[in-house]
């Protein structure tokens, strides 16, 4: 079942009309909005489960449609799931990655056993792939693709068993490898790249936040497009952050989870900001919450059967499943000139 949501502005919800539902073999769906002559936004989600939210290929930001009465608007996209679960056997170096409606498993190998998974968008093409930090040298491996396969990036950076972090830490769409110190409680951010195995030098900021041993995330949590700071302190279940990467007090704190639970962030569903997921090594099972706040999680991913206890989870937006261009909104030139009214057509993958 999908849903397309007609927004007034880039954020406010003005619409939500549910498509046809769809199963078996790939199929259309279509409906009409009535829509009055101006300006509106599209965006895509899953009317029954926020795990299957679709995206613009590319990008977060909705598609802007303009309906003028008496002419014709026609706008080609694609769309791509939102972020998907992934884990990482770090005893393999062996990447494993959930496919959107469906119970498949994409499975590739990236590393060595013992580096330090991390995935961002390195490439500023709107889909993450897999990087490693071997923390044994703060060597830095990069790749551009999801797939087996050497790295296409490599450099230096910080100290041994300095702790990775991925993010774009300054808005422009690209992600950079970033690190935590743990025996100082002190991050280190920079908003570059290294390459060509070389030293990628000191970074452009640095600051304490928090107690040495907590464990670091990052991610956007107030939608302001830069990812900024987080901990998560694993013996009580606190979750903290701050809104920019600057010291000082957490901007926000509340527990989620148990000792033990590994916890991340993602826009794991329909909100615009990033919220908390953790994988709990006992069950195998992720927990996922829509708000940063306490209380129980909104969601449950079961991976037993299929990961392992000491697996690292790395939720990504791996662009997995992601239909081909040509899927269309097409406002018709009778429609707009005598009812305002617009079509909306989803082509949705095979299942």
């Amino acid at each position: 079942m999908g849903c397309v949501v007609v927004h007034d502005t880039t954020t406010t919800d003005l619409l939500t009309a549910e498509l046809v539902d769809i199963a078996g073999s790939a199929a259309t769906g279509v409906y009409s909005l009535p829509l009055a002559p101006g300006d509106y936004y599209l965006s895509f989600a899953d009317c029954v489960d926020w795990d299957y939210k679709w995206r613009w290929y590319g990008g977060d930001t909705p598609l802007k449609i303009t309906i003028v009465s008496g002419l014709t608007t026609t706008v080609d996209f694609a769309l791509q799931p939102a972020v998907l679960t992934g884990m990482v056997n770090p005893t393999k170096g062996e990447w494993h990655i959930t496919r959107p409606r469906t119970n498949i498993v994409v499975s590739f190998f990236f590393g060595n056993p013992g580096d330090y998974p991390i995935i961002g968008d390195w490439d500023c093409s709107g889909t993450d792939t897999p990087g490693l930090y071997r923390q044994s040298d703060g060597y830095v491996y990069l790749r551009n693709s999801n797939t087996q396969g050497n790295a296409d990036i490599r450099f230096f950076f910080g100290n041994p068993g300095d702790v990775p972090l991925a993010g774009d830490f300054n808005g422009d769409g690209c992600d950079t490898i970033s690190i935590y110190r743990p025996a100082e409680g002190r991050f280190f951010i920079i908003n570059e790249l290294g390459a060509n195995d070389g030293g990628l030098g000191a970074a452009e900021t640095d600051f304490l936040f928090g107690d040495p041993g907590d464990k670091p995330f990052v991610g956007d949590f107030d939608y302001d497009g830069i990812d900024t700071v987080a901990l998560h302190r694993e013996s009580t279940g606190l979750v903290y952050y701050r809104n920019t990467n600057t010291q000082g007090n957490a901007d926000n704190q509340f527990v989620f989870g148990d000792p033990g639970d590994a916890v991340v962030s993602g826009q794991f569903g329909n909100e615009l900001f990033d919220t908390p997921g953790l994988y709990r090594p006992s069950d195998q099972v992720w927990y996922i919450k829509h708000t940063n706040s306490a209380g129980n999680a909104d969601r449950m991913l079961s991976w037993n059967g299929f990961a392992q206890a000491n697996w690292i989870p790395v939720p990504g937006e791996y662009g997995i499943g992601a239909l081909p261009p040509g899927v269309l909104f097409d406002a018709d030139n009778n429609s707009i000139a005598k009812s305002g009214s617009a079509s909306v057509e989803l082509l949705e993958e095979s299942r």
